[in-house]
């Protein structure tokens, strides 16, 4: 995945949100002949920087690949990480961002959603007959339970940082995993750890209204989910270490469910954690993708 800088053109800019808040976004774009349009969503607490090496190798395949900052993440939080004050609007910026990028609707769109993407992703599948096709990344199917008294405890505490909420949403991710951080769940590759470490637009301590939104978010998701979408093309993928997906358990489940009444393709890999992308092995699940992208 060398060179690639030199396959595709990189562009990135501000766009106005329809209540008048800015948000962040890059696009990679083939030099030659494009096939087709991605769309990225990141994860909790992190950024579409995170993202370039994914965007520019599919751009180089022959995809304009896009992406935005969510609110209260990366540039479009303004050196405020994590700080929500009214909504993160993640359908609503999600969709405005690709109505921007997708200048022909006629062209293939593939949504790609991480983590705390995957479920706006999953909703969105949920909810828009025009995205026919997905992929799911390190997602999970947190307790409802958890999720209806998380939402509650959120919205009757102040809204500032919340480093009660956060150790509660993030509790026992990091029990099995013997390290020198408090993120080693997320990549078994040190190095990877460490940049995470290092990023400043990484693992900020959000505030009560961030996660009072996340709730609501997953909520939405679980009730649409009681009705599946039918004939849609999704690849699901996980990693065995992954904590968010119980080692692999929510994912496997959420396929076979999807399964019935959609063409689901489902990729396992071994001993990765939760951030596939950042896995020493990561180009497996580069070829995964890729394979799953040429057999549509």
């Amino acid at each position: 995945m060398q060179d690639l800088q030199l396959q595709v053109k990189r562009s990135s800019k501000p766009l106005q949100m329809r209540d008048g808040i800015n948000v962040y976004t890059v696009c990679y774009e083939p030099l030659g002949k494009c096939k087709g349009y991605i769309q990225v969503l990141h994860g909790m607490l992190e950024h579409t920087g995170r993202y370039d090496e994914m965007m520019s190798y599919f751009a180089s395949l022959g995809y304009i690949v896009f992406a935005h900052d969510q609110r209260a993440h990366g540039h479009t939080a303004n050196d405020q990480l994590g700080i929500v004050d009214n909504s993160m609007y993640y359908e609503e910026d999600a969709q405005a961002v690709r109505a921007h990028y997708v200048k022909d609707r006629a062209q293939r769109y593939i949504l790609f959603g991480h983590s705390m993407g995957s479920f706006i992703a999953r909703q969105l599948v949920l909810t828009d007959d025009t995205i026919q096709e997905a992929i799911i990344a390190s997602t999970g199917c947190p307790p409802r339970l958890a999720v209806r008294a998380g939402k509650t405890i959120a919205k009757y505490r102040d809204k500032q940082q919340d480093n009660l909420l956060s150790k509660l949403t993030f509790l026992g991710f990091n029990r099995k995993f013997e390290g020198v951080t408090d993120v080693d769940w997320l990549s078994s590759d040190t190095k990877a750890v460490e940049r995470y470490v290092a990023d400043e637009m990484t693992g900020a301590v959000a505030n009560s209204r961030f996660h009072e939104e996340l709730f609501s978010l997953i909520e939405r998701m679980y009730h649409n989910e009681r009705n599946l979408s039918h004939q849609k093309r999704i690849l699901f993928l996980g990693g065995t270490e992954d904590p968010v997906g119980k080692e692999g358990r929510d994912i496997r489940h959420l396929a076979k469910r999807y399964a019935k009444y959609n063409d689901v393709t489902l990729y396992m890999m071994e001993n990765a954690r939760h951030e596939l992308l950042h896995e020493r092995a990561k180009a497996s699940v580069y070829a995964v993708m890729e394979s799953w992208l040429q057999n549509e």
